[in-house]
């Protein structure tokens, strides 16, 4: 699986989104902490549990559920709230973040 399966296209912010408040980070590949940028932000909120959502179970979700797991997060997957190509891959998906210790809501 290529990282452009996992990337939405560039968008312009909206006028509501981000406002000065949020916080907001650029994925530009399928692990979003393949740059250090959100692990630093998350280090300095004191963030240690992360829940994940997304559009590829078994692509971007998987990437960004072993690079938190990798950092020392405790991640959880909100199993309603990921999707996959085909639901057998969704099924599969779970599965290996099971195995590998993360929580399935």
């Amino acid at each position: 699986m290529t990282d452009a399966s996992c990337r939405l296209p560039e968008k312009r912010a909206s006028a509501s989104w981000p406002s000065n408040s949020d916080a907001a980070v650029m994925k530009r590949k399928g692990d979003a902490f393949h740059e250090e940028e959100l692990n630093k932000m998350l280090t300095g909120l004191g963030v240690e549990n992360l829940i994940l959502t997304g559009l590829d179970a078994a692509g971007c979700v998987t990437y960004t559920a072993k690079g938190a797991l990798n950092r020392g997060y405790e991640v959880a997957v909100i199993e309603n709230a990921v999707i996959a190509k085909e639901e057998v891959l969704k099924e599969e998906a779970l599965e290996a973040f099971r195995e590998l210790g993360v929580e399935i809501k």
